[in-house]
Parts: structure tokens; C-alpha cells; sequence
């Protein structure tokens, strides 16, 4: 059914539905296109008035809906809303009879109520109006904070791995020159082959031209036959010279240079590049059991939460960071200070503290999270409420004292015992909302989930219990 809150966008006429609708005929009730319009105007003298923003105003007191267009005469308490006889209709048809099994009522009967509510009504909206203003104010701020953190992160990061990068790349060329520098400095190198094809050509030539010499020796001659006596001596001491370097680097041996990479070394170095740096978001607790406060969170980045009241008392602590569906969610608790490990952790749902005084159990509109169609469950469970009035958080907890399990309906587990063993230093937990389940890994011993089917139509928040006066322990998000 189309709700006519602004003007009708189409032409009701059966040929010019497409079309859209331009005026409207305050003596026949009825929309119509620029065509209906014309003819109508040819055959009536009814006045019409222009569907613009300026006139909707004057149509205020015929209904909305479509194809009724009957005054508004009566209202409907159950929708709280005005409705004409269309809407009243005993057959249902074409969009008539929608409030048939409603509480209705003539609208005299209800503007006394109406009157009376007005003033309030405005002073609340008019409180809201600024609260909500104020808060989008803050969120744009926020926004705007969070945007300039951001690209400074990003930032911060790219320097940082720009100049990883630039140590490793400057690392490359360094062992890249070392390579070429202990090649070159081996004695068998390029320069020998290059002496002895220097030295062959002139050896060669000497071995001819003493041929020569045997056969022509002259006396006539004897400074030049002097000369080439000399130069065979000289070729005679350098081929000695090469022959000794040659028999130092036999051809024979191989030469390796070990560039000494680990495997080990080099896979350590990778999951280091892997696991450098972190990127969370950092909890924020508040304290749901009473108004005073009872606990003391510090550090911004420690997370670190601490019991500051002097009673054997649980104190019981809900994140303000809603764990969204199908994720998976897993943070440590690391207990800093407690001689009794008397402490609870795991996840709760949200906002399920109540004051029960003066409760009347037919208004069950004030149970926003707790299945508000069971009326015997919430009845139940205000009987499950303690002295002070105030309902303990559903939740599904791992004690550290014992390793035994608490939660309430609908598993109810009071002290389950569990495989697990007692926490010494840290324990972690992941939360699957894909699954519902829960697992705790207790000083790095994984048992796998301990917790299953748990529901995850209903908020869940990561919670903390501390007993003992002065115990202390600190998230940390993983």
C-alpha cells in the first residue's frame, strides 16, 4: 500500500497511471494528471489546488492513503495515527479495512489527551532536539579527529617501512659489491689469461727468431743477437712467473664464496617483517552493577583495570565495544595483581541491568534485550534479581580460581567443571559470532570451545569479574 505522507506521484486515472499527478480536485477528492486536469476543468467548475509544496498543507485533513481520500475523522490508538472510514472498513479491499481490528476512536475523543500532552510533548522534543544536536556536533568532531589520526597512522607506517625498505635495499648492494670483491681478489683471475695471451704472442715470435739465431750468428751482428738473447732470458723468467701463479690456483679447485643466509635465520626475519607493529582498538569498560565507582580503569593503551572498593563483593565490568556478527573476536586478559585468582572472563549481553522496584509485569516494553515475547521468561528471570533490586548481565564466563565454568539461562552452568586448568598468569578468548562459541586459551593451552550455541541475536560485550580488593588485570587486544 502506498502511504501518501507527500503528494501522490502518479495519476490515478486507468490510462494515465504512469503519468504523474499534478492537482487535486477539492470537490471530488481526487488527483489529477495534466490531462485529467484539462477535461475536468472543461466539464466542472470545481476549484483545484496545485500540488505543490505550499498548497500540501491545505490538504492536510483528508487521508494519506491511496485511492481513499476521505476526511481524517477518527484515530488509531493502536498505530497512534489519524485514519478515515476507508481505513475502518469491515471488508478488506484495495487497501481498505487496515485498522479494522484496531482501538479506534473519534478524533473529539482523543484531542483532550492530545491537548493536555502537547506542551510536555514539545518541552521533551525540543530537549531531544539539542541533545541529538549536540551529538551530532560531537560525532563530527570525533569524525573529523579520527580522520587526521588516521592519515597520520598511515603516514607513520609508510615512513617507517620506506625505511626498512631503503636498510634492506642499501643490505643488497653491500653484499652484492662484497661478491665481486672476493672473486676479484682471487689470484686465478681475468689478468692471468690476459698475461699469457700477451706473452705467448711474443714468445712465439722470440722462438722463430732463435732459430734464426743458431743458423746466422754473426759477429758483425753481435748488439742485436745480444738483444734477442736478453728478450728470450726475459720471456724464459715471466713464463716462470705465470707457471708458478698458475700451480698456486690450480684450474682444478673450485672457489666458493658462502654468503652465510640460514634458512632459519632467514624465516625468522620474515615473521619478524610479518608480526611488525599493530594495529587495535582499545577497550573501553564501564561498570554496569552500581553507580558508584567501583573500579579504576587506566592507560590508554594498557587497558588496565583495577577493583578499588573494599568488600567481597563481584564487580562486574562491560566493555563498551560490541562485538559485531560473523566475526571472530579475540583478546588476552593478563592478570597483573590477585592472591585468589578469584576473577570471571568472557562476554555478556549488553545492557541487561534492571531496577525491578514497583515493577509491573504487564509492562513488558521496558525489557529492550531480553526476548520481550516471553513473558514467562521475564517473570522468571526478575525472580532470579538479587536484594538491591538490580538483574545480573547474561553471560558465559571461565572462573580463574578453579577453571570451572559460570553462566546463566539458558545454559545456567554454575561451576562446570572443565579440562582446563587454573589460570597462572594470562588467559585468552575468542569469540566466534559466526558460530556462537566461545574458547579460552589458558596460559597458551588450547582445549578448544567450551562454549556452544550461544546466542548472538542479543548485543555481546567482552566482560570482566573482580572479587578481591585491589585485584588488577589488563586487556589486550590480539
Amino acid at each position: 500500500m502506498e502511504n501518501m505522507e507527500n503528494k501522490p506521484s502518479n495519476c490515478p486515472a486507468k490510462d494515465h497511471q504512469e503519468i504523474k499527478a499534478i492537482s487535486f480536485c477539492q470537490e471530488c477528492r481526487i488527483y489529477m494528471c495534466q490531462n485529467c486536469k484539462k477535461i475536468h476543468l472543461d466539464l466542472y467548475n470545481h476549484h483545484q489546488l496545485d500540488l505543490n509544496d505550499e498548497n500540501q498543507d491545505m490538504l492536510i485533513g483528508l487521508c494519506k492513503e491511496n485511492n481513499h481520500n476521505y476526511n481524517l475523522e477518527y484515530y488509531c490508538k493502536t498505530h497512534n495515527k489519524l485514519i478515515c472510514v476507508a481505513c475502518i472498513a469491515s471488508i478488506k479491499k484495495k487497501g481498505n479495512g487496515q485498522h479494522k481490528n484496531c482501538k479506534v476512536c473519534i478524533i473529539e475523543d482523543i484531542k483532550e489527551e492530545k491537548t493536555k500532552k502537547l506542551k510536555g510533548n514539545i518541552t521533551t522534543l525540543e530537549i531531544l532536539f539539542n541533545s541529538v544536536k549536540e551529538s551530532i556536533e560531537n560525532v563530527k568532531k570525533n569524525l573529523e579527529d579520527i580522520n587526521i589520526k588516521k592519515e597520520e597512522m598511515k603516514i607513520n607506517i609508510q615512513k617507517i617501512f620506506t625505511k626498512i625498505r631503503n636498510e634492506i635495499n642499501n643490505r643488497e648492494d653491500e653484499l652484492l659489491l662484497k661478491i665481486d670483491q672476493k672473486f676479484d681478489n682471487l689470484v686465478f683471475n681475468e689478468s692471468s689469461l690476459k698475461d699469457y695471451d700477451n706473452q705467448s704472442k711474443k714468445i712465439k715470435i722470440s722462438l722463430n727468431e732463435k732459430k734464426l739465431l743458431d743458423k746466422e750468428w754473426k759477429d758483425e751482428n753481435i748488439i742485436s743477437l745480444i738483444n734477442e738473447c736478453i728478450n728470450v732470458e726475459n720471456n724464459i723468467k715471466n713464463l716462470k712467473k705465470l707457471n708458478n701463479n698458475l700451480k698456486k690456483n690450480d684450474s682444478k679447485k673450485i672457489y666458493t664464496v658462502d654468503n652465510n643466509f640460514q634458512e632459519e635465520q632467514i624465516n625468522k626475519f620474515i615473521k619478524t617483517i610479518k608480526n611488525l607493529g599493530d594495529i587495535y582498538y582499545n577497550f573501553e569498560f564501564e561498570n554496569n552493577m552500581n553507580e558508584k565507582q567501583n573500579y579504576i580503569c587506566s592507560g590508554e593503551i594498557e587497558n588496565i583495570i583495577t577493583k578499588n572498593v573494599e568488600d567481597k563483593k563481584w564487580v562486574r565490568i562491560l566493555s563498551k565495544n560490541i562485538l559485531k556478527n560473523t566475526k571472530e573476536y579475540s583478546w588476552k586478559i593478563k592478570i597483573l595483581n590477585s592472591k585468589s585468582k578469584e576473577i570471571m572472563v568472557g562476554v555478556a549481553q549488553k545492557e541487561t541491568i534492571i531496577e525491578y522496584q514497583n515493577y509491573n509485569y504487564n509492562n513488558i516494553a521496558v525489557f529492550p534485550y531480553l526476548m520481550p515475547d516471553s513473558r514467562e521468561f521475564l517473570i522468571d528471570f526478575l525472580n532470579k534479581a538479587n536484594n538491591n533490586g538490580s538483574i545480573s548481565n547474561l553471560g558465559w564466563y571461565f572462573r580463574c580460581s578453579n577453571s570451572k565454568l559460570y553462566s546463566d539461562s539458558p545454559q545456567d552452568f554454575r561451576d562446570k567443571k572443565t579440562k582446563l586448568n587454573k589460570v597462572i598468569n594470562e588467559i585468552k578468548i575468542i569469540m566466534n559470532m559466526e558460530k556462537g562459541t566461545l574458547k579460552f586459551i589458558v596460559d597458551n593451552e588450547d582445549k578448544g570451545e567450551i562454549y556452544e550455541n550461544i546466542p548472538i541475536n542479543e548485543p555481546l560485550v567482552p566482560a570482566v569479574l573482580l572479587y578481591d580488593n585491589n585485584d588488577s588485570v589488563q586487556i589486550i587486544p590480539c
